[in-house]
């Protein structure tokens, strides 16, 4: 696999280094070596820097694939999805409740209850931490460029739309005889939906 590369201020690479971070001397940046959990390193990722609203991640990602009916015009469809692995990160910011970590220092980051997280400096709480299950990701507002580009070499028809049961827009699977988009309550939150798998049999249908 290739290096995860980070983006660690100079004042901040002791820091980095005291993690576990590696320094690549050609490249002139620090690295995530194999084997490290990349939450330890959250604060130095650089995509997450460019886009604070993302809320789930992960170094790598699959393209999953499986086959359903389309609920409108009933011919039988691919569906696609971004699949992560176990392990994977996720903004978990809500989960406390009424019973929020300790405050630190703006930026400052600590772990508690699992979870790796900070204060900024007007007292918002960041807070990641992992999913230990493999997951199809779904409700998706916005992603890597990269990924919107790869998932669309399978379907072009893979866009954002607009749904009425959610009063919202997604990124989401339509069908290519009728346009109409496939809801992502039925494809991964239903029991023996495309990537929500209720038994072995299900889950040998989807490929990555």
């Amino acid at each position: 696999m290739e290096k995860f590369y980070l983006s660690v201020p100079y004042s901040e690479k002791d820091e980095a280094k005291s993690k576990g971070a590696r320094w690549d001397p050609e490249k002139k940046k620090w690295y995530i070596p194999g084997g490290y959990p990349s939450i330890f390193f959250i604060k130095w990722i650089q995509e997450l820097k460019e886009n604070p609203h993302y809320s789930v991640f992960n170094e790598y990602y699959y393209i999953g694939e499986n086959q359903r009916l389309c609920w409108k015009c009933g011919e039988q469809i691919k569906l696609y999805a971004i699949c992560l692995p176990p392990g994977h990160k996720y903004l978990c910011t809500d989960m406390f409740g009424d019973y929020p970590p300790p405050v630190t220092e703006p930026d400052e980051w600590q772990f508690f209850d699992g979870c790796h997280y900070s204060y900024d400096s007007d007292g918002i709480l960041n807070a990641w931490t992992e999913n230990p299950s493999f997951s199809g990701v779904s409700y998706i507002a916005d992603l890597n460029p990269q990924a919107l580009s790869q998932i669309r070499c399978f379907s072009p028809l893979w866009s954002a739309g607009y749904s009425q049961t959610i009063q919202g827009s997604y990124y989401a699977n339509h069908c290519p005889h009728c346009e109409r988009l496939q809801s992502d309550f039925m494809i991964f939150s239903e029991p023996g939906g495309a990537f929500l798998p209720a038994s072995p049999k299900n889950a040998a249908q989807i490929r990555l």
